[in-house]
């Protein structure tokens, strides 16, 4: 599996394997698991997924129907993440795409081998899913959508846009460890 082919799809990619002559790639069938904290009728999920997402998809020579199956879990959060995440699983697929926290962490439990590749996750080092970012070794790979070192950053923004602002709250979801700012 080639990890920037994967997150050229993704943000970036999916595909389980490198990619094959046409002629061959009509023979191979792939399932793709996904895994979103969002409900199946949110708009722009869904626009996401059957718009960017697929044709994406197709480009790479991969067709919904013909050689590629798509397998969704909704609503991933709090219990229901383990139990689609398992039931996903038993689906077998080649792939899973876990769009945030609780699908990444689910997937993470229960499974070492399917590939994953994780998004909307914010500290993924910090929370254990991967070693580093630049070398995640195991199934698992991805995108954090938060670099730690971004929050310096938006304080210095804050101060050239409001210099006269004292006092900042900041409200994450860092389940291993807490934060505090001061002035």
């Amino acid at each position: 599996m080639k990890r920037r082919e994967f997150l050229m799809v993704l943000g970036g990619a999916v595909m389980a394997r490198p990619l094959m002559p046409r002629a061959q790639q009509a023979a191979i069938i792939r399932r793709v698991g996904v895994l979103s904290g969002a409900p199946e009728n949110d708009p722009v999920v869904m626009k996401t997924m059957a718009g960017p997402f697929q044709q994406e998809l197709e480009m790479r020579g991969w067709q919904l129907g013909r050689n590629l199956y798509i397998d969704y879990g909704w609503e991933v959060i709090g219990e229901r993440a383990r139990t689609t995440a398992a039931g996903l699983l038993r689906l077998a697929p080649d792939v899973v795409l876990a769009i945030g926290t609780p699908g990444t962490a689910a997937m993470q439990r229960l499974n070492s081998t399917v590939p994953v590749v994780f998004t909307v996750v914010s500290e993924p080092v910090t929370q254990g899913f991967v070693p580093s970012l630049a070398h995640p070794g195991g199934n698992m790979t991805g995108i954090s959508n938060l670099e730690p070192t971004v929050g310096a950053k938006w304080l210095e923004l804050l101060k050239q846009i409001a210099p006269h602002v004292t006092h900042v709250a900041v409200i994450v979801n860092l389940p291993h460890r807490s934060l505090r700012l001061k002035r």
